[in-house]
């Protein structure tokens, strides 16, 4: 259900079907103290509420600057009245900002770190000195976090230093820049690319796992006042504030005790993750060929995009569940993504039952000499000292899983590898030569047995020469757009292009014309699935490691059923849009699951590989010569 508000000055909220898995509540279409303080007030009242009644449907939400963003429970049956609930409770919300913290931040507005203060103070007809002077003497307000983990955007750039940003952004600055554009200030917690103007850089991180509140400095709520420091100073404070030790609380201004953040998360643990394996039923593998591209993914990192942190996870979730549900690990184990290179490694601790699914190849070298190819959709028992490598076959995700999942710490939750903030997995980087993963390693009553995978039988033969057709439900920003645009949209094929990755992929068409209401607004609420539409008209489709938030125009946005094809594409390959009604995407979200889990429900037992049951082998059309069995000469 959509709730559109009739005169767009009302102050009345709102609420807009962001897929059939989340709503964004709209406070206002301009940013404003009021719509932001109704925001934050919003996410109190949904601290307090959720987890009752209707709202119990509720995993976590995400603040913007007027709107904020209610994530459902995926495992949630049934959504039905969650909308109608939510829209009620956000009339409850207040004109005044929640309590946060104060914070006394060290600045070092020196023109070596504000490469733009001259042009900026040029612009608005001020000097250097007096822009300085008004950044010290202003209190800003975090409105919102977003982008990446820790990224504050801040409210209270007196107006004599408005200006847009920078006509040609930079491709890179640095870490803890501190930026302006508009009424905003933002502080870049990693070296990023950025168009805004820079002032200054703080030598104080912004997001850290050894604090012990909360990972990130600021939250939605809480002000900000500059102390300026000198180039000395700073040096001598990046280094104190580098220490694990160092702890944030010194920077509270007046000694403040911590306030209650507006927040969706409820500790640092490891709550969400699979179980770890006891130390005594783990093995270990050795990497001896880290390969390409390959990363350690579990369901993602759920609970944590109020402080800007993504979700992450499998680009694939139904092609790594079925590795999983193969190796006979829990559901939601951590298992390694492969996105075109294959990695080899050898198994140096007890045996251990390793599940490959997606279009690749394993190959098997015995510790007893024995050779064998093995092909995805199989369990495969491997035993000390057998050396294994997988063959990928195209870039499209394959996932490799091991017996009780691979046994890494926990990372906001979960173990899954965001690259972009260094975070989760293998110290948030890809699988190297050289590396150890433990997993856990199988029991002996199950070593004597590898586990087969049946075909679909509702997956119709492919038809290279088709597009994908991906279903989809109309987004907030449907009405940014000229009819003329979204019939185009909806009968055009697009084309993936080069410019792909875990975040989203790029499309090549015919770009799309915005109406008056334009391409930009107030950042809101983003899930893996929307389809943005920035100011040159080419659509991007998000995905597993999209930002939390965004300012550019969603049309619609992709159903759930369908994110498993989704996370497939890569570039070169044709997709149209199919538009649904919100009740079809939920019976065929319903009507995919069900079909997925007696797929799952399937998987048969057989003997371990070298020795093959030929009978079930041929009840699941797997041609004789697949798998291949011979001894080294």
């Amino acid at each position: 259900m959509t709730h559109s508000p009739g005169n767009i000055n009302s102050m009345a909220p709102w609420i807009q079907a962001l897929g059939d898995g989340a709503w964004t509540i709209y406070f206002g279409r301009a940013i404003t103290r009021q719509a932001n303080a109704r925001a934050l007030s919003f996410c109190s009242l949904l601290a307090r509420h959720a987890g009752t009644g209707v709202l119990t449907g509720i995993l976590e939400w995400t603040p913007a600057f007027t709107s904020v963003t209610v994530h459902a429970d995926p495992r949630q049956e049934t959504l039905s009245g969650l909308d109608a609930a939510l829209l009620d409770l956000a009339g409850q919300a207040e004109d005044q900002l929640p309590p946060g913290r104060t914070w006394e931040i060290p600045a070092c507005f020196d023109e070596n770190y504000a490469p733009d203060l001259h042009s900026l103070a040029e612009a608005c007809s001020l000097s250097p000195e007096h822009i300085i002077e008004r950044m010290q003497e202003s209190m800003l307000t975090v409105g919102m976090l977003g982008f990446m983990p820790g990224l504050p955007y801040l409210d209270g750039i007196p107006a004599e230093m408005q200006q847009p940003r920078r006509k040609t952004p930079r491709t890179s600055v640095p870490e803890r820049s501190i930026a302006v554009a508009g009424t905003q200030c933002v502080i870049y917690p990693w070296q990023c690319p950025a168009g805004w103007h820079l002032l200054g850089r703080t030598p104080v991180p912004l997001f850290s796992l050894n604090w012990k509140s909360r990972p990130a400095l600021l939250a939605p709520g809480d002000s900000v006042r500059w102390r300026p420091i000198s180039v000395d100073e700073y040096l001598e404070l990046e280094q104190a504030c580098a220490a694990a030790d160092w702890q944030p609380e010194s920077l509270l201004a007046d000694a403040q005790t911590q306030a209650q953040t507006p927040s969706a998360r409820f500790s640092l643990d490891s709550e969400g993750c699979a179980p770890a394996a006891v130390a005594e039923s783990r093995s270990c593998l050795e990497i001896l060929d880290g390969a390409w591209g390959v990363s350690v993914q579990d369901e993602g990192r759920s609970g944590w995009r109020y402080l800007g942190v993504p979700l992450a996870g499998a680009h694939d979730p139904e092609t790594f569940r079925i590795a999983n549900a193969l190796a006979g690990a829990p559901e939601g184990s951590a298992a390694l993504e492969l996105l075109g290179g294959g990695p080899r490694f050898r198994v140096a601790g007890p045996a251990v039952r390793c599940g490959l699914a997606g279009d690749a190849l394993l190959k098997v070298s015995r510790a007893s000499g024995e050779s064998l190819e093995i092909p995805s959709g199989r369990g495969t028992v491997l035993k000390p000292g057998d050396v294994a490598s997988v063959v990928c076959h195209s870039p499209r995700p394959a996932y490799l899983a091991f017996s009780g999942g691979i046994q890494l710490d926990p990372v906001l939750g979960s173990r899954s590898t965001y690259l972009r903030s260094r975070l989760g997995g293998l110290e948030g980087r890809t699988l190297q030569t050289g590396d150890r993963l433990e997993t856990g390693s199988l029991p002996a009553s199950e070593q004597g047995c590898d586990l087969l995978l049946g075909p679909d039988p509702a997956r119709e033969p492919a038809d290279d020469a088709a597009p994908v057709e991906l279903r989809v439900i109309a987004g907030p920003q449907r009405d940014h757009f000229t009819p003329q645009a979204l019939e185009q949209f909806y009968s055009t094929v697009y084309t993936v292009s080069p410019q792909a990755d875990r975040m989203g992929l790029r499309l090549h068409g015919p770009a799309l014309e915005h109406g008056e209401l334009g391409a930009d607004i107030p950042s809101d609420g983003i899930v893996p699935g929307a389809i943005q539409v920035p100011a040159d008209g080419m659509p991007i489709i998000l995905l597993s490691d999209a930002q939390t938030t965004g300012g550019y125009t969603k049309p619609c946005v992709v159903i759930r059923a369908d994110m498993p094809l989704l996370g497939r594409l890569v570039p070169g390959d044709r997709i149209r849009f199919v538009e649904i009604g919100m009740q079809e995407a939920r019976r065929v979200q319903h009507e995919a699951a069900a079909a997925f889990r007696r797929r799952l429900d399937a998987i048969e037992r057989l003997a371990v590989a070298g020795a093959p049951d030929e009978s079930r082998l041929r009840r699941a059309n797997l041609a004789s010569g697949i798998i291949i069995s011979s001894s080294n000469e």
